[in-house]
């Protein structure tokens, strides 16, 4: 919310063999009912301690980075879909899960303003950029369905708490 000091933070401790999909999405305002974020601050901390820091501070009067294309481009979304392991991945594993992620980013309509990158041998990232959250849940859904497949053999059934 506009005003809002605000901070999450996540943090991720796996034993060996351990892996999960997980995701971060964040709004910036409510633009739907007319709220912008204008003022404020929001402190992002995603951790997989000794392995993958991501921080990130943002302030609602910092037009560079609210507005600039080298920043969030205008945008109010952003989303981290990850998929992490406790031990690290072998590199055909690891570049076969960046080809499926990038195959679905390619498909989407939010293609140019997202990408997948595995910072560590233990973590997968796709980022992407959203002006609306609805667009980013949707391409975050269709990753998690394709990993799902890729890495566990599991049918890509959506939770039904999902359809709410």
């Amino acid at each position: 919310y506009s005003g809002c000091i605000a901070e999450n933070r996540l943090q991720m401790r796996l034993a060996p063999g351990a892996e999960l999909i997980g995701w971060d999405i964040t709004a910036l305002g409510l633009p739907n009912a007319g709220l912008p974020f204008v003022a404020g601050e929001f402190c992002q901390h995603i951790e997989v301690p000794g392995v993958w820091l991501e921080r990130a501070r943002i302030r609602a009067g910092d037009a560079l980075l609210m507005d600039s294309p080298l920043g969030l481009g205008g945008h109010r979304c952003m989303a981290s879909i990850f998929f992490v392991t406790g031990s690290k991945l072998d590199r055909k594993r690891r570049e076969a899960a960046l080809d499926c992620a990038r195959a679905v980013i390619d498909a989407h309509p939010l293609c140019a303003t997202a990408g997948a990158t595995s910072p560590d041998a233990q973590v997968i990232v796709v980022r992407v950029l959203a002006p609306l959250v609805e667009p980013a849940m949707h391409l975050a859904r269709q990753v998690w369905q394709a990993w799902r497949g890729h890495f566990w053999q599991l049918p890509s059934a959506l939770p039904r708490i999902w359809s709410m």
